[in-house]
C-alpha cells in the first residue's frame, strides 16, 4: 500500500532526511503510480525552483481532471495552498473530510492530512476558530506533533495565550528525555 511509504516521507522530510524521503516516494508510486500525495510530494522533494515545481504540479491537472474524486480534490487543495487561494482550499479538503467520513478515506490518514491542510489554510485566512477545530479533529485522528504544534499556533494566533502555552506545554511533557534535551 503506497500510504506507508507515504507517511514515512513525510516523517523523513519532517527529520530533514531528504533523500530518504525521495526513496520513500519512489516505493509508493511503485505501489500505486496514481497516488497523488506521493507524486506531489516527489515534487516538493525535488529541490527544483519554485517555479519549476509549480508547473511539474500543473502537468499533473490533466491526469486528474476528467476523473471523480479524491486525486482531483487533492490535487486542487494543494494547487489552492501554493497560489494563496485559502478559501479554495479549504472547500477542496473540506471534501476530501467528507469523502473520509463518509464513504471512507481513500488512504489511511487522508482524513487526518485534510483537516491539517484546512486547518493551515483557515489560519492563513485568519479564520482561527475554524482551524482550531481542524487541529482538534486531526489529533482526535492522529495524535501527535503535528498537530499540536498547529493547534497552539492557532490558539496563540487567536490570542489565546494560555490554551497555546498549555498545548506547547503539553506536547512538551509528552516529549521524551532526547526530545527535550533538543527542545531546550
Amino acid at each position: 500500500r503506497p500510504e506507508g511509504h507515504h507517511h514515512l516521507a513525510r516523517a523523513c522530510r519532517l527529520l530533514e532526511r531528504t533523500e530518504e524521503a525521495r526513496g520513500q516516494v519512489r516505493r509508493a508510486l511503485e505501489c500505486d503510480p496514481d497516488f497523488v500525495p506521493a507524486e506531489i510530494l516527489g515534487i516538493e522533494l525535488s529541490g527544483e525552483p519554485e517555479d519549476l515545481q509549480r508547473s511539474e504540479v500543473e502537468k499533473l491537472r490533466p491526469k486528474y481532471e476528467g476523473r471523480p474524486g479524491w486525486q482531483r480534490w487533492w490535487l486542487e487543495a494543494y494547487a489552492a495552498m501554493r497560489e494563496k487561494e485559502w478559501s479554495k482550499a479549504a472547500a477542496s479538503y473540506g471534501r476530501l473530510i467528507a469523502l473520509g467520513e463518509g464513504a471512507g478515506q481513500p488512504y489511511l490518514g487522508s482524513t487526518m492530512e485534510a483537516y491539517l491542510g484546512r486547518g493551515v489554510a483557515h489560519i492563513e485566512s485568519k479564520s482561527y476558530r475554524l482551524a482550531i477545530e481542524d487541529f482538534c479533529a486531526a489529533r482526535t485522528l492522529a495524535p501527535g506533533l503535528e498537530p499540536e504544534l498547529l493547534l497552539g499556533k492557532a490558539y496563540f494566533l487567536k490570542g489565546e495565550k494560555e490554551d497555546a502555552e498549555e498545548t506547547f506545554e503539553g506536547l512538551y511533557g509528552s516529549a521524551g528525555p532526547r526530545e527535550k534535551t533538543e527542545a531546550a
